[in-house]
């Protein structure tokens, strides 16, 4: 569960209007995310490309 939960990213911009960068993601997430066939996380995600990525909500911790 940990490594679900634990990708760093960088939040730029004002909400909602905001980008999303990857900075850290533990290679246990990007193995689970590949069996999983979630998206590939890239760099300047919209805060709705990151979550129908990774399934995370950010936007709690924004408003």
């Amino acid at each position: 569960m940990a490594a679900i939960h634990n990708p760093l990213v960088l939040v730029q911009g004002e909400y909602p209007a905001n980008v999303v960068t990857p900075t850290m993601v533990p290679q246990t997430y990007l193995d689970l995310a590949e069996i999983l066939k979630l998206p590939t996380l890239k760099t300047n995600m919209t805060m709705t490309k990151f979550r129908a990525s990774t399934k995370l909500d950010l936007t709690v911790n924004l408003k």
